[in-house]
């Protein structure tokens, strides 16, 4: 690093590491390994359609494996059709008095006493 840069000024990790080493510059295996996780990233986020937020460490967090998560997340927390409960409703078994049922077991169990 000369004098007068700052640290502001050096080569960042979004800048293609190829290009970087075509120039004559030098790649670092971080700025390489950065490179790769953000094409991993976007490439994740063109199949899913799920972008990982940027407060995540890219290096440690799955992209596909997130975006599974958020389909889940969204799917348990979506509303459910409204003809799924129509049906529902059809099928319902009578109801059953917890009372008569607690009887009739203290009854059961007394004769076998």
């Amino acid at each position: 690093m000369k004098a007068n840069e700052k640290p502001s000024n050096l080569a960042l990790a979004s800048e293609n590491p190829l290009a970087a080493m075509a120039a004559g510059g030098q790649v670092t295996p971080q700025q390489a390994l950065l490179q790769t996780m953000a094409a991993m990233h976007q490439k994740a986020q063109e199949l899913t359609g799920v972008a990982v937020p940027k407060y995540y460490n890219p290096a440690a967090v799955n992209p596909l494996k997130y975006a599974e998560q958020v389909q889940k997340r969204k799917l348990l927390w979506s509303k459910k059709p409204a003809a799924a409960p129509a049906a529902e409703s059809a099928e319902k078994k009578p109801e059953v008095n917890v009372y008569d049922e607690h009887v009739l077991s203290i009854t059961f169990f007394s004769r076998l006493l």
